[in-house]
């Protein structure tokens, strides 16, 4: 299948949907590192642009995309809901799928798109596929479930002009049908428990019992932008950008571009190549 994708990032969802025998045609990201990351990695043909100065893309059977999610976080639920503008991320997909009307479409996002004031912004987004002749179907999926080694729950909007293809098959549970889940010790081949905090100032032993830490005996909770601190042994330290790497089921080889910092945000804001591939599958 012909694939192009939107929002591309440093291609985490593309690399599943390359693995899985789909055809890239077209990719494009506004963030330079993403773009540098992207061609190094899986194909030069990534366009460094802004999906608001883009009217036309290549004819394709499917478009992806990873839409920026930041303001759909569960710590932006409190926030102002989006207004339904020009500047809209999700509503700019929206626009490039209409002009393209391409079979299908995938989109992924955080599951705060699901809850108020933010899923206004979706039933809109919705709204305007169905109008354009597609049927529409939200999935929230764990990568986990998958054989990634980190529990990261998101939404998956599809849309389809004929049928909606099946849903991946779980692979991997706590060991009720399937593999054991694939754990952060499993994954970097760790030989004792560590306790694992996503916050990289929170270092204090008191606070394990409160929930800000976990053990690394069992698939990493999300990797975010600022990836997770190791906090046994000591001395306390933060994961690598390989070992985030690593529980985001990137392969080895996989080489990212731009500072630490900025490799951090790639991965942290990347599909699970994995995942991806599993979804990928299915069509």
């Amino acid at each position: 299948m012909k694939v192009s994708s939107l929002f591309s990032g440093c291609g985490g969802l593309d690399l599943g949907f390359q693995k899985a025998g789909h055809e890239i045609i077209y990719a494009v990201d506004l963030d330079a590192d993403c773009v540098a990351t992207y061609k190094h990695n899986i194909q030069n043909n990534i366009v460094h642009n802004d999906i608001n100065m883009i009217t036309s893309i290549p004819d394709c059977d499917l478009i992806i995309a990873g839409v920026p999610c930041q303001e759909f976080s569960v710590a932006a639920r409190n926030t102002k809901a989006q207004e339904f503008t020009k500047e809209s991320l999700i509503l700019q997909f929206a626009r490039v799928i209409t002009i393209n009307k391409p079979k299908f479409f995938l989109m992924e996002n955080v599951l705060g798109l699901l809850y108020h004031p933010h899923i206004e912004l979706l039933q809109e987004f919705i709204k305007r596929m169905e109008k354009a002749g597609y049927k529409i179907s939200l999935r929230k999926l764990d990568a986990a479930d998958y054989g990634v080694p980190q529990h990261r729950k998101r939404v998956f909007v599809y849309g389809s002009l004929n049928h909606i293809p099946p849903p991946p098959k779980q692979t991997h549970s706590f060991g009720l049908f399937g593999k054991p889940y694939i754990t952060t010790n499993n994954a970097l081949n760790w030989t004792e428990t560590k306790l694992l905090s996503q916050n990289r100032s929170t270092y204090k032993m008191k606070e394990a019992g409160k929930g800000y830490f976990y053990p690394s005996n069992r698939p990493a909770r999300t990797i975010t932008t600022r990836g997770h601190s190791i906090c046994l042994p000591l001395p306390s330290r933060l994961m690598t950008v390989k070992e985030s790497a690593t529980l985001q089921s990137f392969p080895d080889n996989f080489k990212f571009k731009g500072n630490v910092e900025s490799q951090r945000k790639q991965i942290g804001n990347a599909v699970p190549p994995k995942m991806a591939q599993s979804i990928a599958e299915k069509f």
